[in-house]
């Protein structure tokens, strides 16, 4: 009889020691599933808001640098001195240098004619059959990035596609240093005033 008491004392034992067992295993399920889900909010603002060291660690090498070359040759007629108009445009700076109004240097009088014909350019310059032409280059850069494993990269459409329009005024401007260095050289030595 003792025995059995013994074993029930012990079976009891056991049946409390599993429901605590149980109570424990339950809280420390509980407190992880907890831990869990305070710490997932947490994981979420820090990714919605990465620093730019982090962001660049994760796309790269997908963003890229892209470079884009366009060429044309540019053509323009080449201008000739109307010598009409510029005989007229030297009588009167004669008047001027005369009256006082322009200084009696070389270099007063060059700046003059220059001032004179940047007005009206045309006036003066008059082009000919006989074509000036000069090569002309632009590069475009913008940002793609890698959307396929195979190497797909998508870009702004200006980058590779402008504006026909916008690529022409950006042509004629880079290669109007080129003709306008070269008119200069013509016209200087054609205007250079004999002594």
């Amino acid at each position: 009889m003792s025995r059995t008491g013994h074993v029930s004392h012990v079976g009891r034992r056991t049946g409390a020691a599993r429901r605590v067992l149980r109570t424990a295993v339950a809280a420390l399920a509980v407190s992880t599933v907890t831990a869990t889900l305070a710490v997932a909010p947490a994981r979420a603002a820090d990714e919605a808001k990465p620093t730019p060291t982090e962001l660049n660690a994760r796309v790269y090498p997908g963003v890229q640098l892209i470079q884009v070359d366009f060429e044309a040759q540019l053509t323009v007629p080449e201008p000739v001195l109307d010598q009409k108009a510029f005989n007229r445009l030297l009588d009167r700076l004669t008047r001027q240098i005369l009256t006082g109004t322009v200084d009696y240097t070389e270099k007063a009088l060059l700046q003059a004619m220059v001032d004179e014909i940047e007005k009206a350019p045309l006036t003066y310059l008059k082009p000919t059959k006989a074509l000036s032409r000069a090569d002309g280059k632009l590069t475009g850069v913008g940002t793609g990035w890698v959307v396929t494993p195979d190497g797909y990269v998508v870009t702004a459409a200006h980058v590779v596609s402008p504006d026909a329009a916008e690529l022409r005024a950006e042509f004629a401007a880079t290669g109007l240093d080129e003709f306008n260095t070269r008119a200069a050289r013509t016209s200087r030595r054609a205007t250079r005033p004999t002594r």
